[in-house]
């Protein structure tokens, strides 16, 4: 009976240092989380600045100043791009079967 009493004390007191062990570690993934957590919202932060930077950067030097943001600044090329209808007024098609006539031999229906 004594040396069960002993065994169970044994393990009891493994138990306990087990548990120390366990709360010790909890106490160190509590502070790696916080501090990760700290590193995230400092780098969102720091995302965001960033962002409002490249945003500034990209406005006409005319609206820096107001802290006005166009609600559309990409498609930018799109709006420069003549219409599709100049552009095959100005190059003739190449299908054109008078391409290579001179002027003067065109057809005048044909002529522009």
């Amino acid at each position: 009976m004594r040396k069960e009493l002993l065994d169970a004390q044994k393990s009891l007191d493994r138990k306990e240092v087990d548990l120390k062990q366990s709360e010790t570690q909890r106490q160190e993934f509590k502070d790696k989380l916080l501090e990760s957590q700290s590193v995230i919202e400092s780098n969102n932060q720091m995302i965001q600045y960033l962002n409002k930077q490249l945003n500034e950067s990209q406005k006409p030097p005319a609206l820096q100043q107001t802290g006005y943001t166009p609600k559309v600044m990409a498609n930018t090329i799109n709006n420069l791009a003549p219409p599709m209808n100049t552009i095959n007024n100005l190059a003739p098609s190449l299908n054109n079967p008078h391409n290579n006539m001179p002027l003067s031999q065109v057809p005048s229906q044909s002529r522009p």
